[in-house]
């Protein structure tokens, strides 16, 4: 199988980590992110049910209108973790 980079910001990427050593070829570095993203997907499949169920619930809240913005989930994280 042959893939091609077509983003250039994707491919720098590529070739900055191939150059700097982290990996001997651009097909290593490929095959390695594949490995990570499969084992990603095979994780998202062994969620507990309700943690499921409570990102549904948020995604619903969202579509409502009641989500949060940045802000606010900042202002309470330093109110109710960071001032602790």
């Amino acid at each position: 199988m042959n893939v091609s980079v077509e983003k250039p910001e994707l491919a720098e990427f590529v070739r900055k980590h191939v150059t700097n050593g982290c990996f001997h070829t651009p097909e290593e570095m490929v095959e390695c992110a594949l490995t990570r993203l499969q084992a990603d997907f095979q994780s998202a499949g062994e969620l507990a049910p309700e943690v499921i169920k409570a990102m549904l619930r948020a995604d619903d809240q969202i579509t409502r209108g009641e989500g949060l913005t940045s802000q606010d989930v900042l202002a309470r994280l330093e109110r109710d973790v960071f001032a602790k």
